[in-house]
């Protein structure tokens, strides 16, 4: 029997269905809606994302500059995280996993 067709990528089906949940969250509404609008999805092809762009999310990023003990800052707002060690409890770095974090950083993969 011949296959029915080309099997897409995970990253394909999750923004398929991504996108299907933000859809309906604005056409239905739902219990707290913001929690899935307000995600960030800022993919150059928002329908099929590069692996490059999603590692890069899967690291961690800082919602704002990230302080050492010393008060110098180790990393600016916007930028990747270096080290496990750098993620904070007090909602200023996002990480998708912290597995994750370190694992794409501004010098690379």
């Amino acid at each position: 029997m011949d296959a029915l067709g080309e099997a897409l990528a995970d990253r394909e089906i999750l923004a398929g269905i991504f996108t299907r949940i933000c859809s309906m969250y604005i056409h239905e509404g739902g219990a707290v809606p913001e929690a899935v609008l307000n995600m960030s999805w800022d993919y150059q092809t928002p329908d099929n994302p590069a692996p490059a762009e999603v590692a890069i999310e899967n690291n961690v990023k800082a919602l704002a500059n990230l302080h050492n003990a010393e008060d110098n800052v180790v990393v600016k707002k916007g930028e990747q995280i270096n080290l496990f060690a750098q993620l904070r409890d007090d909602g200023i770095t996002a990480s998708y996993c912290w597995v994750f974090a370190g694992s794409w950083t501004a010098a690379g993969n």
